[in-house]
């Protein structure tokens, strides 16, 4: 009897089992893309800052959903690498700087004394 899923010419049973995982979730995700992105939204908030969508909700709105340094539309969640704790949402762009500068406030004092010489 004939395999009911056969590997694809060079590929393991892990590949074709990951392959198969993509392809199912593609196809959920096609019949209704609004509830897929919402639960995966959820499941990442939980998973990464464990904020639950109405935490979320709160601290977007208390930030009027801007970024909370550039006012910027936010799409990030800031968060204290060290302790968990979740200061706010900011854009991307400032989310990134932060990281960049090591979540160091003396470093962001000197690199703003630096652009304003």
């Amino acid at each position: 009897m004939p395999f009911r899923y056969p590997l694809v010419a060079g590929e393991t049973t892990q590949d074709r089992n990951r392959r198969l995982k993509r392809e199912r979730k593609e196809k959920r995700r096609a019949v209704n893309p609004a509830k897929f992105e919402q639960r995966s939204r959820e499941q990442w908030l939980l998973y990464k800052h464990k904020l639950d969508l109405m935490d979320w909700h709160t601290l977007y709105n208390e930030q009027a959903g801007l970024c909370a340094i550039c006012f910027a539309p936010a799409t990030d969640v800031d968060h204290d690498h060290r302790t968990g704790r979740i200061r706010g949402l900011l854009c991307g762009s400032c989310n990134r700087a932060l990281g960049l500068l090591q979540d160091d406030p003396q470093r962001a004092r000197n690199l703003a004394a630096y652009l304003e010489r």
